[in-house]
Order: C-alpha cells, then structure tokens, then sequence
C-alpha cells in the first residue's frame, strides 16, 4: 500500500503538482464529487480525458475515456465508439448502448460511492 495515495491522511504532494506546472502538456483539471451531496472527494489533474480515448492502454480505459468525452468532444470521440459499436462483442454493445442513451439525453457520468443511496 502506497500511505500518500492509499492512507486515510491527507497529504499533498507538492512536487507532483510542481512538476505537472512545468511540463509543456496541456492538463485539464479534474474534480470528483459526490452525486448526491456533490461533497469534493478528489481533487487532480490529467492530460486529457479525449487523449486517453485515443490512446489508452487497454480497451477498457479508451472505451470509458470515449463515452466521458462525448458531453464535450463527440466529434472527436463518436467516430471511435461507431467503430467499437460495429463488433459483434460484449464490448460492442457496450458501445451501442453509451451512443444510444447520449443521442437520447439520458447518459449521465454521475457517480455514488459504494453504499451510497439513490
């Protein structure tokens, strides 16, 4: 276990973000809340969530990537899901079903912790 990242104490790591502030790639900021309470619970940054659809190491982080990146990309990310959603695959109708409900109205990215209600 990694106590910085894992533990229960909060604690900054201040050369991460020096060295994110120096580097030439573009960062988005990223924030996590709750739901329902809409209570912060993380606070980062990343190089991009469009990137990762582009590029990500596995087909799980680009496809998650992708249906994240529609609300602000979807011409840069549609074409990759119409692509996956042409596969006779579990995974295809994964992407099927995010292309289905976004040109619905009805994808939403919110997240509830585990035991949290609704």
């Amino acid at each position: 276990m990694n106590a910085l990242e894992d533990g229960t104490a909060v604690r900054l790591d201040f050369g991460k973000v020096q060295s994110a502030a120096k580097s030439p790639e573009r960062l988005l900021p990223v924030v996590l809340q709750h739901a329902e309470t809409h209570d912060v619970l993380f606070v980062g940054y990343t190089r991009g969530i469009t990137a990762l659809a582009e590029t990500g190491e596995s087909e799980t982080v680009r496809d998650w990537a992708a249906a994240h990146a529609l609300f602000w990309d979807a011409e840069r990310v549609r074409p990759l899901l119409e692509s996956v959603a042409q596969e006779e695959t579990l995974r295809g109708l994964d992407a099927k079903t995010v292309l289905r409900e976004f040109d619905a109205g009805r994808l939403t990215m919110e997240w509830v912790p585990k035991g949290g209600s609704r």
